[in-house]
């Protein structure tokens, strides 16, 4: 629902979506309501609707990468640099001290060897890919995440479980987190993404078809016979409203989100669920292809999530964080194709899911409901 909300507050029917502007604030619910599910729903759309990068609890020189931007790729070209990571690729179904014994074995023959720590080799990783995971605490029985506004809570507001593991606050004296699920940030990814001169070239696909979309539009006005081709979303009517409406130009992004469930075990029960983002500035034939789709939440279950909300929260704060950087103009990010620091909206177009998941979405009865979705 709240998932639904945001879509709502982002697009409006009739007033365009102005970042960090008070039009969007007039559209949260000033009276909380009395029913308890609903109210928390409410506190999830108002934090999502303030969301900048300053309280989106992220590091300070994860703020300033996304502020500030590398106009280069990191080189990998340094052999103890690429042999680190082969390093770490063959060994990364082991555990983080298999890394370490590999590591000292090398170092042990070849005391010169630069062969990078564990946690060098991640942050390098990180750097190349862009992938930056956060984590956040859930419920053990996976209810639902202890994320605004359910940050302070230290049960479980459902089943009533402990957020942190009693034994161990015993033996350590310090609260220990029985479970926690990840969240991986799309501004990240979507720079390291545009800082690669292939990936650049193919999200500069967005911009050839507005221009295509435009003259095809622009001879079917002129009554020269033209015919519109619908072969992407950017084809038809609403998208053309869209980029008319908030200005989309070629530099913007933009985006769809996708949830579904996964089972990881063929005869034993598992209940994963995982949230990814598409990009639609890629054309259709590369937006669903493996390698180019993102990650988003990975949530390890062992049960189906309760209040889904809970979980996206963090995804979707970002996401809001992103639209109101630099009053409202978007995400700066270095395009290799051009060579230039370009400033990108990142626009929610489309929240996807099958026909099980999509009621988590948009709050809908399930299918064996009466009046099913």
């Amino acid at each position: 629902m709240a998932f639904q909300a945001f879509n709502q507050l982002e697009s409006g029917s009739d007033t365009p979506l102005e970042t960090g502007s008070d039009e969007e604030l007039d559209n949260i619910p000033t009276i909380l309501s009395q029913i308890e599910n609903i109210k928390f729903i409410q506190g999830f759309i108002k934090e999502i609707s303030t969301a900048t990068l300053k309280n989106g609890c992220l590091d300070d020189d994860l703020i300033y990468c996304l502020r500030n931007p590398c106009d280069e790729l990191t080189s990998i070209s340094d052999p103890d640099t690429r042999l680190s990571l082969d390093l770490f690729l063959g060994v990364m179904n082991a555990s983080k001290e298999t890394y370490h014994a590999c590591r000292n074995a090398i170092l042990l023959r070849y005391p010169d060897s630069g062969v990078l720590s564990y946690h060098g080799v991640k942050r390098l990783i990180a750097d190349l890919t862009g992938v930056v995971a956060v984590y956040n605490d859930m419920c053990i029985k996976s209810c639902h995440a202890f994320t605004r506004p359910f940050a302070q809570l230290r049960f479980c507001n459902i089943c009533g479980e402990a957020r942190y593991d009693v034994a161990q606050a015993v033996l350590t004296g310090k609260d220990v987190v029985c479970q926690q699920f990840c969240t991986i940030l799309l501004g990240p990814q979507l720079q390291a993404l545009q800082r690669s001169h292939s990936g650049a070239i193919n999200m500069h696909y967005l911009d050839q078809k507005l221009k295509q979309v435009a003259e095809m539009f622009n001879n079917l006005q002129a009554e020269d016979g033209g015919d519109v081709i619908y072969n992407d979303i950017f084809s038809g009517s609403e998208f053309q409203e869209l980029a008319e409406h908030i200005k989309i130009t070629g530099n913007d992004t933009i985006v769809s989100l996708s949830l579904d469930g996964a089972q990881l075990y063929q005869n034993k029960k598992s209940d994963t669920w995982i949230s990814i983002w598409i990009l639609n500035n890629l054309s259709p034939h590369q937006h669903y292809q493996k390698q180019r789709v993102l990650p988003g939440t990975i949530i390890p279950g062992p049960n189906k999530p309760k209040i889904i909300d809970s979980y996206l929260y963090r995804s979707l704060h970002h996401l809001s964080a992103l639209q109101r950087e630099n009053n409202g103009a978007g995400l700066c990010m270095w395009d290799a194709a051009t060579s230039r620091i370009i400033q990108s909206q990142i626009i929610l177009a489309l929240s996807t899911a099958d026909v099980v998941r999509i009621t988590e979405l948009d709050g809908r009865v399930g299918h064996h409901g009466a009046h099913g979705c």
